[in-house]
């Protein structure tokens, strides 16, 4: 039998005239699968891009790691794939390394992509020109949920109205995805900077 590691195999003959000869090699049992964990992103995280690098260690710098299939960089016991592509919601990145002598090693975590909610601009539209200091912003957003701020001040939710302001007044809101809020102009180009 054979242990874990080197193993001298040695195999000896004897002639007829009781001469002897001998020859000796040495084999390499490698039973233990690679060590292997991820480490980013970690297990049940939750990211906002949806293209990831993912790292890990590994015991064995000669083994072969895949993610997701896509073959890793393997380099002082640490593996890395640039960019693993996930789809909205929760995506399992599974890691399979295989040593030189065929041990298999799997390991899995769970990611969420989560992607920023999609805002637009409804009211005023780019490039208006406005001849007073001052003009309401309407924001549509698809996230209800979600904390708007127009130029770093928060947006108010729902219905507005009524209107007290000179200029064009936009349409009514929906009470669940729209938001507003008032931003003094300056004389000249201004820059609106909506963030959720």
């Amino acid at each position: 039998d054979l242990i874990e590691g080197a193993n001298a195999v040695t195999v000896r003959a004897v002639d007829n005239a009781g001469n002897t000869g001998s020859a000796t090699v040495i084999t390499i049992s490698d039973t233990t699968p690679p060590v292997i964990a991820i480490a980013s992103p970690s297990n049940g995280s939750i990211v906002d891009n949806g293209i990831i690098t993912v790292t890990g260690t590994i015991d064995d710098n000669a083994a072969t790691v895949t993610v997701n299939g896509i073959n890793a960089i393997v380099a002082n016991n640490t593996f890395t794939v640039s960019g693993l592509r996930l789809v909205e919601g929760s995506n399992t990145i599974t890691v399979i390394a295989r040593d030189p002598a065929g041990n298999l090693s799997t390991t899995s975590s769970i990611v969420t992509y989560a992607s920023g909610p999609v805002l637009t601009i409804q009211y005023p539209t780019d490039g208006s020109t406005f001849n007073y200091p001052y003009t309401e912003v309407r924001v549509s957003v698809d996230d209800p949920t979600a904390t708007v701020t127009i130029n770093g001040k928060p947006a108010t939710n729902g219905l507005i109205g009524p209107f007290t302001l000179p200029g064009p007044k936009p349409e009514s809101l929906s009470p669940s995805n729209d938001f507003y809020g008032f931003i003094e102009l300056v004389e000249g180009a201004n820059t609106i900077i909506v963030s959720a």
